[in-house]
């Protein structure tokens, strides 16, 4: 009997909870929206707060030192991932995956030498948050940008967000609270394509 009323409770609780957590709209027009908001809402934050993000120490050792090899200074990392997670628009995923790419430097980082000079790390010569050589082609764009093409399923949505003939973005979401990115890339549809790189 007490089993039969604790399974009852645990589930009476359990439906109550998901009854009152929120969900995507149902009206495809709706998140259509919210998910422009958020891929543009994004894109004017970044720009806005692109110097801070920018400028914060990813590295350390390294030149003028010649007795320390150049490593992933983490402390570093997780102030980068803090001021991304921060802006309110992006999901853990999105952050994890920056970490996942960090450690991966890192490990190559591991069998270089120390040296006094200065040397160019594979990996770190990108836009690291809009995945390209040249942020300033995306982010000088962003009042010519429109929906190229969009599908959601229940919580989970990608975009396609043109910027120019030849910038086209590829965002994924989850709604979680809100509709979140997940990864930013780039629709690669031809031959040309700014992401193509």
């Amino acid at each position: 009997m007490k089993k039969l009323i604790l399974i009852t409770i645990v589930f009476f609780l359990t439906n109550l909870n998901n009854s009152y957590a929120q969900r995507p709209s149902t009206n495809p027009q709706v998140n259509k929206q919210q998910i422009l908001a958020t891929v543009q809402g994004f894109l004017k934050w970044y720009k806005l707060n692109r110097r801070d993000v920018d400028t914060t120490r990813l590295l350390k050792g390294g030149p003028p030192d010649s007795t320390v090899r150049t490593s992933i200074d983490w402390d570093g990392v997780e102030r980068f991932l803090s001021k991304l997670h921060n802006s309110g628009y992006v999901t853990l995923a999105y952050l994890n995956t920056h970490r996942e790419y960090f450690k991966w430097i890192d490990a190559r980082l591991e069998g270089m030498k120390p040296t006094s000079e200065l040397i160019k790390i594979d990996g770190m010569d990108i836009n690291m948050v809009l995945d390209t050589f040249e942020p300033e082609e995306v982010l000088s764009r962003l009042n010519n940008g429109k929906i190229h093409q969009i599908a959601s399923i229940y919580r989970k949505a990608i975009i396609s967000y043109q910027l120019s003939p030849y910038i086209c973005m590829l965002f994924s979401l989850t709604f979680i609270d809100k509709w979140k990115i997940d990864s930013i890339g780039y629709d690669n549809t031809h031959e040309n394509s700014f992401g193509a790189q």
